[in-house]
């Protein structure tokens, strides 16, 4: 899968050296369009952690519209605004980290379900999110997990680690 796209240069963030691969066009099958908008809400503390997924996922994940918070008490100010279709949460994060900000948004919104997008080891049920995808398994996987949720609305829990 690594040579099948382009690495992005690496960002620096939190004395971390993070790389991303985007996947070529045609490793990974274009989203279907659903007559609904979909929103997602993304919560990462990294303006470019966000833009990056923001991008992909509105190309390959069937993600149409698109909420941003940089910690936890956004991303509570933002649901309460509008319910997002999924939430994407960092774990790591200053202010109000991912843990408390997804007890939370589980207490706000306990039909959205919470995608946890770490480069942490964590696994979904101790964590109290709907499924956890590793920064390190790369966009491709977070993609297939984003479109599960998007296109299977009566899924609740995809709850696996990658």
């Amino acid at each position: 899968m690594l040579s099948a796209g382009r690495w992005l240069r690496p960002q620096h963030h939190k004395g971390i050296a993070v790389f991303l691969s985007i996947p070529s066009r045609n490793t990974i099958s274009p989203s279907p369009k659903s007559s609904m908008p979909k929103t997602v809400l993304l919560v990462d503390d990294s303006d470019i952690v966000r833009r990056v997924l923001r991008e992909f996922l509105a190309r390959h994940a069937g993600a149409e519209a698109f909420q941003e918070a940089s910690d936890g008490r956004q991303a509570l100010i933002r649901v309460q605004e509008s319910k997002p279709d999924l939430i994407i949460l960092d774990l790591s994060m200053p202010g109000m980290g991912g843990l408390r900000a997804a007890a939370e948004l589980k207490l706000l919104a306990p039909q959205v379900p919470i995608l946890l997008y770490t480069i942490h080891d964590a696994r979904a049920e101790e964590v109290g999110v709907d499924a956890v995808v590793s920064k390190v398994d790369g966009l491709s996987v977070l993609a297939e997990r984003v479109r599960a949720f998007l296109t299977e609305p009566t899924t609740t829990s995809l709850a696996s680690k990658h």
